[in-house]
């Protein structure tokens, strides 16, 4: 009888071990499933904006970026846009971004790492010059109106590939930017209806 009872606590414990088991299982699948859908796939060209809140006006409103090397000055010279941004630049092109800003645009910074596909480190970082990563740094200063940041990427430092621009106000992340940037000389030759088909074609991507 004490053999029989044993064996019956023996199989409800497997049992009830089994379905706890899958239970979890399926669970981790579940939020795994979630966690690709609300991924968003970034974009290059277009702004991300970082902790912004349902209702609450982005800081970083729309951004105009321009080269000294590839592109026509109207090419260059667009109107500031949250999408169809500049986003293709050559590694030794001085790159300038001027920012429409809700607030003081003094106290905006631009921070260029090599992109990471986990974008929601950006959220939690603590930024500073000594970074480990960090490509480039630079602050928005000049007369309010026109304000920018500028700064380029040395070539014999940093390879062409995809960056994240990250903007940081008052230290803190508000938007991102993904960019390309190309090996020198790679678009310098490039017409401004060729430089456009390239950045659709990382849309596309």
């Amino acid at each position: 009888m004490k053999q029989t009872i044993c064996w019956l606590l023996v199989v409800v414990m497997l049992i009830t071990l089994t379905a706890c088991s899958k239970k979890e299982t399926k669970e981790t699948t579940e939020e795994a499933t979630t966690g690709s859908q609300t991924e968003e796939a970034r974009l290059p060209g277009k702004l991300y904006m970082v902790g912004l809140k349902e209702g609450e006006e982005p800081v970083l409103k729309s951004l105009r970026i321009s080269g000294n090397l590839a592109g026509s000055t109207e090419f260059n010279e667009k109107k500031a846009a949250a999408e169809g941004i500049r986003c293709i630049f050559e590694l030794d092109e001085w790159v300038e971004i001027y920012p429409e800003v809700s607030g003081d645009k003094s106290k905006l910074c631009v921070w260029v790492f090599v992109h990471n596909e986990d974008q929601s480190q950006y959220e939690k970082m603590k930024f500073s010059e000594e970074m480990k990563g960090l490509a480039a740094y630079a602050e928005v200063s000049g007369d309010e109106a026109d304000a920018y940041a500028s700064f380029y990427l040395n070539p014999e430092d940093h390879n062409p590939g995809y960056y994240d621009f990250v903007f940081t106000y008052n230290g803190k992340a508000v938007a991102t930017l993904l960019t390309r940037f190309y090996a020198a000389n790679e678009l310098q030759e490039k017409s401004d209806s060729e430089l456009s088909q390239i950045m659709k074609g990382l849309e596309a991507q």
